[in-house]
Parts: structure tokens; C-alpha cells; sequence
């Protein structure tokens, strides 16, 4: 679901993607190191499978901004 969301978000507007991707990234790392759970491997893992989730839900509409850039 967090990966459907955040690509939603860039398609409405790829800065508060990649600001909302940020965000996730630094909390996610902050949740690792402070708390120290032994299970942050399937956190980690979690979270790339939400980026890659977001990735293809983005990736349709990205492309032509990528093409003009």
C-alpha cells in the first residue's frame, strides 16, 4: 500500500514524490538505527518493495518528462 501511495503521489506531482521519498527513506533509516530491532533486515526489505511498488506505478507517466528532458 505505501508503495501505491508514494507512486500516486509522483504522478500528481513528482516533487512531493520525490520529497515523500525522501521522507520515507530517512524515517525508515532512523526507525533501523534507534531502535535497533532485531528484524530491521525484513523492515529494509519491506521498504524496497514499497520503492519498487512505486516505481512501476510512476514509471508510465514519468516517461514522457523523461523523453523531453
Amino acid at each position: 500500500m505505501l508503495g501505491i501511495v508514494l507512486g500516486l503521489q509522483a504522478i500528481s506531482s513528482i516533487y512531493y514524490g520525490i520529497i515523500g521519498g525522501i521522507g520515507i527513506a530517512f524515517a525508515t533509516i532512523a526507525l533501523v538505527l534507534l531502535t535497533g530491532r532485531p528484524r530491521a533486515w525484513r523492515l529494509l526489505r519491506r521498504a524496497a518493495t514499497a520503492a519498487l511498488v512505486a516505481l512501476l506505478v510512476a514509471l508510465p507517466w514519468a516517461v514522457p518528462y523523461l523523453l523531453v528532458h
